[in-house]
Parts: structure tokens; C-alpha cells; sequence
């Protein structure tokens, strides 16, 4: 009836398997299908000893990759290698929770969301690559060509015994928005680290996107980079700007700790 199709790959239900890989795979013009890639059940790559567990949702140059159910390649078992998850497409967003846990003697994964759009990562989701026992954390790394709005949960803790915290990076030559919780904190190692790389970016209280405006891809991104203070000084985590033009600021920082981070 010439309808647009609603998703050309789509998961409700549950799919494990441990150790192996899982990959969806859509691309189609945007004009036809308003949503390529979309999964809304459960994908399970558990890691094994031998075998790190991987998932992969591929849109293609104009798909619609979204994440609204759980995918999960943390260790099943001690010493596991570890595990990663990957995303992209245009527009690539995070609606729910990721992991890449690690285990005693299993450092975290890894999870990459990579869009030539929009990557985005809204309020109530979770990415969550923390170490356990004494392994360390392992790495977020979200970019975008064009914009990326980063809300919700970020950790990337070490394990409670030893290991350090992991390292989580926000990039984009485009727009930014980080309001996101982040952890990767170690209790037993080295805090790791939160880089944000912009092509330009501002320290200011106004202007950073609002929680309830970044539930959703936008048709029309916005090109600024601007962060919070209180966003920086909230973050459980060494942070580092690292913007390829300016960096502006706009607010004042203060930092309160004995021991700063930022």
C-alpha cells in the first residue's frame, strides 16, 4: 500500500549465544524504512574463557540503529576474554541498558556507538562495562560525525578488590551534550577516565540540553558543544577536554574537593 515499513530488522523476543556472535543487520533509505535496525527483547553474547562474546546492530549509511531492550556480552565465567558490543548507523541510540561486566580475572568489554548523525544515549538508559573481584573496567566510546547527546548512566568502575576504572570518551566535530551519570572509579586501583573531544566546546550553565529533551532523535541536531559545570563536577571520574579549536567558559568551575579531577 506504499506505508513505510516500520523496521526492517527488529528482535522482541530472546537470543543467547554464549561465547558467539550476534549481528543485525539492516540498510535501506531512510525514505522507506524508519527504522533498520531495532531491538527491543534480549541479545546475550556471554563471555567465555576462549571466547569473548560480541553483538553488532548495523544501519548502514542512512539507517536508524536503536537499542530498546538489553544487550548483554558480560563474563559468564572467571578469565573471560572480554566481550563487545557495537552500533552503527546514521542515527545510533541507546534507549535502554548495554553490559559488558567483567568477572574476577575478566576486565570489562567494550561498547562503541558510532553514528554519521545523531548518537544518542537518553535518560533512563545504561551502559555498564565495570570490572568485578579485582579486574578492571573496560571502555565506552560513544561519537558522532554530527552530534552527540549523552544522558543516562555511564560506569566503567573497577572491580572491588583491584583493577582500575575504565575509560569513557564523548566525542564529536559536531554538536555535544553530556548530562549523563558517569562512574569509573576504582576503590581498589586508579580512577579512570572521562574524555570529552569536541571541535569546539562551552563550559556554561545555560544551554545544555534538558533531560526531557533528549528522549528521542531530533530531525534537526544541534552543532553547539556545550556542558554543564555541574555535569563535570558530578562526574565520578579524571575528566579531560580535549577540543580541537576552543574551549570556552562561560560559568565558573569550582571545585571543591581536596583532590580535583577535572
Amino acid at each position: 500500500d506504499g506505508a513505510p515499513l516500520t523496521s526492517a530488522v527488529s528482535n522482541t523476543g530472546t537470543i543467547r549465544n554464549a561465547g558467539g556472535q550476534v549481528v543485525l543487520t539492516g540498510d535501506a533509505a531512510d525514505e522507506v524504512v524508519k527504522s533498520v535496525v531495532n531491538n527491543e527483547g534480549i541479545i546475550e553474547a556471554k563471555s567465555l574463557v576462549n571466547a569473548g562474546g560480541e553483538v553488532k546492530l548495523i544501519g548502514g549509511d542512512e539507517g536508524i540503529v536503536q537499542n530498546k531492550g538489553t544487550l548483554d556480552v558480560s563474563a559468564a565465567e572467571a578469565g573471560a576474554t572480554p566481550g563487545a558490543v557495537s552500533l552503527t548507523g546514521e542515527k545510533v541510540g541507546n534507549f535502554d541498558t548495554i553490559l559488558a561486566k567483567g568477572a574476577a580475572g575478566a576486565d570489562g568489554g567494550a561498547v562503541s556507538l558510532r553514528s554519521t548523525g545523531q548518537t544518542l544515549v537518553t535518560p533512563d538508559a545504561a551502559i555498564d562495562v565495570s570490572g568485578a573481584g579485582g579486574s578492571s573496567g573496560g571502555t565506552i566510546d560513544l561519537w558522532s560525525d554530527a552530534n552527540a547527546t549523552v544522558a543516562g548512566t555511564l560506569a566503567a568502575r573497577g572491580g572491588e578488590r583491584g583493577g582500575d576504572g575504565g575509560s569513557i570518551e564523548v566525542s564529536s566535530p559536531g554538536g555535544m551534550s553530556l548530562t549523563a551519570q558517569v562512574d569509573t572509579l576504582a576503590p581498589a586501583g586508579e580512577t579512570g577516565m572521562l574524555l570529552l573531544d569536541p571541535k569546539d566546546v562551552t563550559i556554561a550553565d545555560a544551554g545544555a540540553a534538558a533531560l526531557d529533551a533528549v528522549d528521542q532523535f531530533s530531525d534537526d541536531p544541534s552543532g553547539d558543544a556545550i556542558i554543564s559545570p555541574a555535569t563535570l563536577l558530578a562526574a565520578l571520574s579524571a575528566v579531560t577536554i580535549q577540543a580541537n579549536n576552543d574551549i570556552k567558559v562561560n560559568s565558573p568551575i569550582s571545585v571543591t574537593t581536596v583532590d580535583p579531577v577535572i
